[in-house]
């Protein structure tokens, strides 16, 4: 083990104190405070309390990459222009990677036991979404931003038509409206993994070209294929049933992306785009993002910044939109 100093020691015993001392967690904290932690705990204590050392491991550990691959001198002006604040870096209070887009298949197949987890593959509606909660808060504790779901809706659907029919969204709508609040609940609790953050979790909305592109030739583990119609009516019926709860409650996540193809400068799914256009004017927050060419399934990639055209960007509601081109 190697020893802290006694003035080192004591400059932690007396940061514990003041942590202790102050209003909330943004104001204890003295490096890189976090707008996603409301708490102040020991979880958050605990979070803050090394943040100074692990921002000289991570800056010793870019210096070093930096001086293998374009030699000592420009290794040593990185260094030099954050210390004169020429340059900002974000984040180097964790050692973990950023944010991440992963694909669900794998827990189709073996529930979490990849990841180290006994929970086999889920088999219907109740156990995918508590497994998923589960899958969500374990790829998130190795990341430090957000994880991507991009086939969630699919998957719900898929297991919705299993249990209740292809009428699900009308013959048991309260049930759905359960299954989503268990999960969108869950996923905006703090978790001790993450210094007593929630996770911070995207999900997306396709329209039926992109969809096509994405899931054309996907199948589920028993060979049948999503069925875009009744995908296209959860994500409706999710839009809405979102807005509606965030009346009830702070829900910050998931984060919701609208994907959507144009052709000459408009939107080709004009049915789709109209669903964007109503729930954003209906306070809606989610990203609308357009290609002129989707990006294949498996979408294990962070498809949304791959040469994407932003049609429009929306963090908190409309008041922060701008019109997009014409659809």
């Amino acid at each position: 083990m190697l020893p802290l100093n006694s003035e080192q020691i004591q400059g932690k015993l007396d940061f514990i104190h003041q942590y202790q001392q102050a209003a909330n967690a943004a104001d204890g904290s003295k490096l890189d405070a976090n707008a996603n932690v409301t708490q102040k705990n020991i979880a958050t204590l605990e979070a803050e309390l090394m943040k100074d050392f692990f921002i000289q491991i991570n800056r010793a550990q870019v210096r070093g990459k930096i001086a293998e691959l374009y030699g000592q001198a420009l290794a040593d002006e990185y260094v030099r222009q954050i210390e004169n604040h020429e340059i900002y870096v974000h984040d180097e209070t964790s050692l973990k990677p950023y944010c991440t887009s992963i694909t669900m298949y794998p827990f189709l197949l073996d529930g979490l036991t990849r990841l180290g987890g006994e929970s086999k593959a889920p088999k219907h509606l109740e156990s995918f979404c508590g497994s998923f909660v589960n899958l969500v808060f374990a790829v998130s504790s190795q990341f430090a931003g957000a994880v991507a779901t991009v086939e969630f809706l699919t998957y719900f659907d898929y297991f919705a038509r299993r249990d209740y029919g292809d009428n699900y969204l009308t013959d048991h709508t309260k049930a759905i409206e359960n299954h989503l609040q268990h999960v969108v609940y869950a996923l905006n609790q703090p978790a001790a993994a993450r210094g007593y953050q929630s996770v911070f979790w995207n999900i997306s909305l396709y329209d039926q070209h992109y969809f096509d592109a994405m899931f054309g030739n996907f199948v589920f583990p028993d060979m049948t294929a999503p069925d875009w119609q009744s995908v296209s009516a959860l994500q409706g019926f999710f839009l809405d049933w979102f807005n509606r709860e965030r009346n009830k409650a702070i829900l910050t996540f998931p984060v919701v992306t609208a994907a959507m193809l144009t052709e000459k400068g408009r939107v080709k799914d004009r049915e789709f785009a109209g669903l964007c256009a109503r729930n954003m004017s209906e306070g809606a927050p989610f990203l609308c993002i357009s290609r002129k060419a989707p990006i294949r399934w498996p979408p294990a990639v962070d498809y949304v910044t791959k040469s994407a055209t932003i049609l429009s960007l929306t963090a908190w509601g409309p008041a922060a939109w701008q019109p997009a081109p014409s659809m």
